[in-house]
């Protein structure tokens, strides 16, 4: 534990701070330190490299996890970045593979 006074470590069972001499009632945890979502993460690095579905999927799992425990995760502004790039990158596959169709369709149908 942690003394609320002096921020110095003390003894779970002390009943005051051997540093200061604080009464041991208002002790405190180690502050809360929130983590940043791994899915978040993954999110934006693969909306960046323009995979089509998996950067959507990511963010929106991070989204979710992100509003369950919002004072433990963050990384919304990752996540949503990722779920932009990762539309974004699903409709240029759409257009690339429709243009892809359409480009080969002079070589794999005979002329009449």
């Amino acid at each position: 534990m942690y003394c609320s006074a002096c921020g110095k470590e003390i003894e779970d069972e002390s009943t005051f701070c051997k540093y200061c001499g604080t009464s041991n009632d208002k002790k405190i945890e180690r502050h809360n330190v929130s983590k940043t979502s791994g899915m978040a993460i993954a999110s934006l690095v693969l909306g960046i490299l323009g995979v089509p579905l998996l950067p959507i999927i990511f963010g929106i799992v991070a989204l979710k996890s992100i509003q369950r425990q919002p004072n433990q995760i963050t990384g919304r502004g990752m996540a949503i970045a990722g779920l932009i790039l990762g539309a974004i990158g699903f409709v240029f596959w759409i257009i690339w593979i429709g243009f892809a169709i359409y480009a080969g369709r002079g070589y794999f149908m005979p002329p009449r």
